[in-house]
């Protein structure tokens, strides 16, 4: 209730990976076990008061609280004990999938959609995996908001700026390139927008301890 949003950009999303060695290849064998054995396969993710914290503790929810939900502090160290077999499962960004696909096999990505990276289009979505009602955070969505109050002649120009900057060719190629979803928003429709992700997620917040 503070911000308001000028323009939104993107989503950068988020795929459940585990070491190669693991026994599961799908995520519908990882979801049965945990649910056969509550609280004894870790999800990691990089901090509770980020993105992939919130992400874990939705997918937790949403299969009876049957993961044991581990905090790390920040993506490096959660890489590091997936890795290192110290943790089963992790949430990370097509990024860190990518550097490590040698050792690391992607079950889900959380997004709706599929990811435009040639290595990462087969992975499937909750849904095409059979999990058509399940409404987790799907990534990283970037934007740019403003202080509530701002006049709405300066916020009108900034969104024309940032239209103008999200159409051009070469922005379009680096979202291509990263594998970055398009989510293109401005001034009331973001705000909307941001309004029925916040009502979808209250009660993952809360649960992550994020809202009171």
């Amino acid at each position: 209730n503070q911000l308001e949003g000028i323009a939104s950009l993107n989503w950068d999303p988020f795929i459940i990976a585990v070491l190669k060695e693991r026994p599961w290849k799908t995520v519908n064998e990882l979801i049965e076990d945990a649910q056969k054995n509550p609280g004894k396969i870790s999800l990691g993710n990089a901090g509770m008061g980020g993105a992939t914290g919130v992400a874990s503790v939705a997918i937790n929810l949403a299969f009876d609280k049957s993961f044991n939900v581990v905090p790390f502090q920040g993506g490096a160290d959660l890489r590091a004990n997936v890795l290192g077999g110290h943790c089963d499962v992790g949430i990370f960004s097509q990024s860190e999938i990518l550097a490590n696909m040698d050792k690391l096999t992607p079950l889900v990505i959380l997004y709706h959609e599929h990811s435009f990276l040639p290595d990462l289009m087969q992975i499937p979505t909750f849904k095409e995996a059979g999990f058509e009602n399940l409404n987790v955070p799907g990534g990283s969505f970037r934007s740019f908001s403003v202080k509530k109050g701002t006049p709405d002649s300066i916020k009108i120009k900034l969104a024309e700026i940032i239209n103008k900057a999200y159409n051009s060719e070469a922005f379009q190629d680096f979202m291509k390139s990263k594998g970055l979803l398009p989510a293109y928003y401005e001034l009331k429709d973001l705000d909307n927008y941001f309004a029925d992700l916040v009502k979808a997620y209250t009660p993952v917040m809360k649960e992550a301890g994020l809202l009171k």
